[in-house]
């Protein structure tokens, strides 16, 4: 799980800040809202965008595996 959390956090700085932000438009309302949480609402909205992120991930990795 470990090496999981290292990749996804390594590729998640290799993005150009001009490239950040969702394809899916209708994403985009959705974070610019997180702005008004308060931190501990943000962070738990974190965490389980970071989950759902490690999840996907660790389903490509083993497809390929």
């Amino acid at each position: 799980m470990t090496k999981l959390v290292a990749r996804t956090s390594a590729s998640a700085t290799n993005i150009a800040p001009d490239e950040r932000g969702p394809q899916d438009e209708s994403l985009r309302p959705h974070l610019a809202a997180l702005d008004q949480l308060d931190p501990n609402e943000r962070n738990s909205i974190r965490a389980r965008i970071e989950c759902a992120l490690l999840r996907h991930q660790a389903r490509r990795l083993a497809e390929t595996s």
